[in-house]
């Protein structure tokens, strides 16, 4: 009687069962996976290409996620902004009210001092995520934009840098006094109205009052222009 080892019909069946079992399970996988090539061992070349190919897209994943997380709080920035340019607007009106004959300017000057206070509110509370664009206490922001990686293989993360401009000076780091209301430049101290602290009574004189009307419209100005720049 003839063993199974010195059967060779028998010998090739078995080799040949486990050459069906071996494929079974490689088709289960690819089945239970949805990928072909589901591990180095399938194809070692293209399991590398693919498992890449799969991190690059995570990556990008995220770059989406960042550029949304961007677009919203430059979003939140920008109202804000808005928000400062309209009570500036307020004061600017207030001031040339001022300017006529009779103007009750202790009463003007209440409803200044009002706003006065809205704008410092409006800037401290302006803070998305931790970020605050407005208090000096970021000079530049950068925005992640892109994931690329080269004909090598090399990777690199695209960036947009905002620069910001300071409304007050008041931020940890910040540059006292160097805000856009407080009549600096947004990065250093200026010779213009502060408009956080503005006062108007009747002991106003109408040639200050000519001054800070000049200075609202230089500040407003200013605060446009920063405006545009979040919002492109």
């Amino acid at each position: 009687m003839s063993s199974i080892l010195t059967n060779s019909s028998a010998l090739t069946a078995l080799q040949n069962l486990a050459a069906t079992q071996k494929s079974l399970q490689t088709t289960q996988n690819q089945i239970s996976t949805g990928l072909k090539v589901g591990s180095s061992a399938d194809n070692a070349s293209y399991w590398s290409i693919a498992s890449t190919m799969k991190s690059d897209n995570g990556a990008l994943g995220a770059v989406k996620t960042s550029l949304a997380q961007s677009a919203a709080m430059l979003s939140f920035t920008n109202s804000a902004v808005n928000n400062v340019i309209s009570v500036m607007n307020q004061i600017k009106n207030d001031l040339v009210t001022a300017k006529q004959p009779g103007a009750d300017l202790d009463k003007i000057g209440t409803d200044i001092t009002q706003a006065t206070k809205q704008l410092t509110s409006i800037v401290n509370s302006s803070t998305y995520s931790g970020v605050n664009l407005f208090d000096g206490s970021k000079s530049s922001l950068d925005l992640v934009s892109s994931f690329d990686r080269d004909a090598t293989g090399a990777t690199s993360v695209g960036k947009i840098t905002l620069t910001a401009a300071a409304l007050t000076g008041t931020g940890t780091g910040a540059t006292a006094s160097s805000g856009i209301l407080e009549g600096g430049t947004g990065t250093a101290t200026g010779t213009g109205t502060d408009f956080t602290a503005l006062s108007v009574s009747s002991s106003t004189t109408s040639a200050s009052l000519d001054t800070f009307i000049a200075d609202a419209d230089k500040t407003l100005a200013s605060l446009q222009d920063y405006a545009a720049k979040i919002g492109a």
